[in-house]
């Protein structure tokens, strides 16, 4: 706070001088016209130029930055040296402006995190901290508008400066012409939109086998750890030993995992943060892998396994990331060959005696689900639709159709029926067992007489010699006390 009190009074000061130094010039003008007017009357020669003189042409005089004592109940007396005044800094007037000798900067040149990003550095930026491009020159100091323009450099200088200028040109072409890690793989290849917005792929209703969609899912996931252990190993040891000493294995891609390893939540270096980043990415092929369930759509298929493609070219592992780009280019091969196997088998139902074999299962629950559709007819090949109306015709469900099916069933209800037989024999023997046990305990006579009642019955005998109400009350309490259970 005193500081900042201290700087104002040094302002005012300054505005002060500043007014003080204008009240001067323009007396000294007036003045010096005056003169030339006098000695124009006087047929004297005057100066060549009546041309008054500018501020800017007065030379600069170097002052030093002392703080004034101000008074005022707004102002702190304490007397506190601005960082100016403690450091020497030497300020000198420049048309007006106080500049600072040593060609620092304001507080106001700092890099801000958007302008940092743009550097070639920015983390070095953003610790520097000054914008060290806006330095005056040592020749633009003082300059005024009568300074004399700068000469022309010499011809072997600017031819010197050209070849430099056109090999800095020729080295931001090579740059903007060498494609990315991403280009090189087909990270974002025009062709997978191409495919799977196109209707006549039937990308829109293609399964893939259950165990197809996992081993490639397994194979992309395993890439990714690997390539992701072989970074961190390399660019930050430490944290490597921290979360994943030993082997890529111990990387995992799990929510609650990742939160707890806490690796790259706490920095600030933008290369880190774009990887954790792309490791949150990873999050669902992990869960789909962890919880093995039917991925029905090939483009979602395709966004798990890119990815795991993505955090390989953050971590500028090119061989594994061509090679999910090879699983997912296995993909649409994939689901192109099931097409052309629905063709073939339409095209060969014609020919007599033909005796095909059942769908798969996974062709089954692609005809299932067109059947479940509204809009079937306008997002599926014709040759599907023409299977899947065929397959529905014969009233199966998903793989009841298989040879061995009606065996299997049979061969489960024989067992059922046998457990069934075991779990009654069983019950007759104990039924049996338990029928002999009641006639043994008919056979011998049963007390159920209690103590309490027992004890009521004496009392009520005693009574009885007395005459107390004919002893119908203490009866009556035996009776209800056995049905009680007292």
């Amino acid at each position: 706070m005193k500081f900042h009190r201290s700087y104002a009074a040094l302002e005012k000061q300054n505005r002060e001088l500043r007014d003080d130094r204008d009240t001067l010039l323009t007396q000294l003008d007036a003045a010096r016209k005056h003169i030339a007017a006098l000695e124009k009357r006087l047929g004297r020669s005057g100066p060549s130029s009546t041309k008054p003189l500018l501020h800017g042409s007065v030379p600069p005089k170097v002052r030093k930055a002392v703080p004034r004592r101000t008074k005022g109940w707004f102002f702190d007396t304490t007397p506190f040296p601005s960082p100016s005044s403690t450091d020497y800094t030497k300020l000198v007037y420049d048309d007006g402006k106080l500049v600072d000798t040593n060609q620092r900067n304001a507080g106001y040149m700092k890099h801000t995190e958007a302008s940092a990003n743009k550097t070639v550095r920015p983390i070095t930026a953003l610790q520097i901290g000054v914008m060290y491009t806006t330095r005056l020159r040592e020749e633009q100091r003082f300059r005024s508008e009568d300074a004399e323009p700068e000469p022309e450099p010499s011809s072997a200088c600017s031819q010197d400066e050209d070849e430099d200028e056109n090999e800095d040109e020729a080295q931001e072409k090579k740059q903007d012409t060498t494609p990315s890690l991403a280009t090189r793989t087909r990270l974002n290849d025009p062709q997978d939109g191409l495919f799977y917005g196109n209707l006549a792929t039937g990308s829109q209703v293609v399964q893939l086998p259950f165990a197809l969609q996992m081993s490639l899912l397994q194979e992309g996931y395993d890439l990714t750890r690997q390539g992701t252990f072989d970074y961190i190993r390399k660019k930050w040891p430490r944290e490597q030993l921290q979360h994943f000493p030993e082997h890529w294995l111990q990387i995992r891609f799990g929510r609650q995992e990742l939160e707890d390893a806490r690796f790259g939540r706490n920095t600030s270096d933008p290369a880190k943060l774009r990887i954790v980043y792309a490791m949150d990415g990873v999050i669902s092929l992990r869960n789909i892998l962890c919880h093995p369930s039917y991925v029905r759509d090939l483009q979602q298929l395709d966004a798990l396994l890119r990815s795991a493609q993505e955090l390989l070219v953050k971590v500028e592992d090119e061989e594994r990331a061509l090679k999910v780009r090879g699983l997912r280019d296995r993909v649409q091969e994939e689901a192109r060959e099931i097409v052309k196997e629905i063709e073939r088998r339409e095209g060969l139902k014609m020919l007599p005696g033909d005796q095909q074999s059942p769908w798969p299962i996974h062709v089954q629950l692609m005809f299932e689900s067109i059947d479940r559709v509204v809009f079937k007819d306008t997002w599926a090949p014709e040759a599907i639709l023409r299977a899947a109306k065929e397959w529905l015709k014969k009233g199966y469900r998903v793989g009841e159709d298989e040879p061995d099916f009606q065996a299997r069933v049979e061969a489960a209800q024989a067992w059922k029926r046998s457990m069934d037989d075991g779990l009654s024999e069983r019950k007759s023997e104990s039924d049996g067992e338990s029928t002999g046990t009641t006639e043994t305990a008919a056979s011998w006579p049963i007390d159920n007489t209690t103590a309490a009642g027992e004890d009521l019955e004496d009392l009520a005998t005693a009574d009885e010699d007395d005459g107390w109400s004919g002893g119908k009350a203490p009866q009556s309490w035996a009776a209800e006390s056995s049905q009680t259970g007292w």
